[in-house]
């Protein structure tokens, strides 16, 4: 899930980088940054949204006799809670 926002890290940042040693303003950031990090955000929503249930769906199919593992003991490794 971190490719997408990986890659418009590596385009934006040295964009960025010129414009604000060119211009020296962080206003000027602004237009460059604001579209992609909404599109970013679009993307990215819905995946994390749905990602849960799909990924719970295809392990079922996936491992079929997986169980949850046995809740944690109290009082492991000498903490009290």
């Amino acid at each position: 899930m971190d490719l997408l926002p990986f890659a418009v890290r590596q385009v934006l940042f040295p964009r960025m980088a010129e414009q604000y040693g060119r211009t020296g303003k962080l206003q000027d950031l602004v237009a460059i940054v604001w579209r992609p990090t909404m599109l970013t955000m679009a993307v990215m929503a819905p995946m994390a949204m749905v990602g849960p249930l799909v990924g719970s769906a295809v392990l079922r199919i996936v491992m079929p006799n997986y169980t949850a593992p046995p809740p944690p003991c109290s009082g492991a490794y000498g903490f009290p809670w």
